[in-house]
């Protein structure tokens, strides 16, 4: 059970990871002066299923559960097991922790609708943050056959205020995984088997390696009375 929960953690943290690097390459393209900004964004994100998946592990995957089973959204889900938004979480956490506003408000999930031109000046954090994570998905969710469909689907809501190309995407997508197979923590979390794995093409023999040392993966006391004390300010912000 520990190995699955780190692992878990570690998949967790290749999917921001490589998220953070597709924002990173695509600030450029925007009025975002600070590309490090971009990664940041990105990365916390979805702070609050990284902290649920870290403290929450059994709750975080009953999540997982109800929504490989039914349709229901995770902010549902999570509202049903946690008693907060996965979203709400993450907020109330960074804000606790002191996080610039702009970074605060870059976790806020974006309309389902195309996005407006206006977006990228007023909120480019957000809208980096949430393209990204969305392109993350998609390629890590998305049947081989669909993709090409998907990512059409994806540059049109966001064509008005990221003017992307599926041809420059799929260059953006590239650079950002070779970066990420230069991470050694991708490199052990990445077998050929891995969903990650397999995208980022890493291909990398396995059998047999080890990797000494313990996890510092698991959650100590400290650390779940601060998240259920984050948990219990989030309920009360709602």
């Amino acid at each position: 059970e520990n190995k699955a929960h780190a692992q878990q953690l570690k998949e967790e943290f290749v999917k921001v990871l490589y998220a953070a690097m597709l924002a990173r390459e695509l600030a450029g393209r925007t009025q975002l002066r600070d590309a490090e900004e971009a990664f940041i964004s990105a990365m916390l994100h979805h702070l609050g299923r990284m902290l649920a998946t870290f403290y929450f592990p059994m709750e975080a995957a009953t999540i997982r559960q109800r929504l490989a089973s039914d349709t229901a959204s995770e902010a549902k889900a999570s509202i049903e097991v946690l008693g907060v938004s996965y979203e709400n979480l993450g907020m109330g956490v960074a804000r606790n922790w002191g996080f610039p506003d702009p970074l605060v408000q870059s976790m806020k999930k974006l309309p389902d609708e195309r996005i407006r031109k206006t977006a990228i000046s007023a909120e480019p954090l957000r809208v980096l943050a949430g393209f990204a994570n969305a392109l993350c998905e998609v390629i890590l969710n998305t049947p081989d056959a669909d993709r090409s469909q998907a990512l059409a689907k994806l540059t049109t809501r966001f064509g008005d205020c990221l003017p992307v190309s599926e041809k420059q995407l799929t260059g953006l997508m590239e650079k950002s995984m070779q970066d990420i197979e230069r991470e050694p923590e991708a490199e052990r979390v990445c077998p050929p088997g891995n969903e990650m794995g397999r995208h980022a093409g890493t291909g990398r023999e396995q059998a047999g390696r080890r990797h000494p040392g313990r996890s510092r993966l698991g959650a100590d006391r400290a650390g779940r009375q601060r998240a259920a004390r984050a948990l219990a300010d989030s309920r009360r912000c709602r």
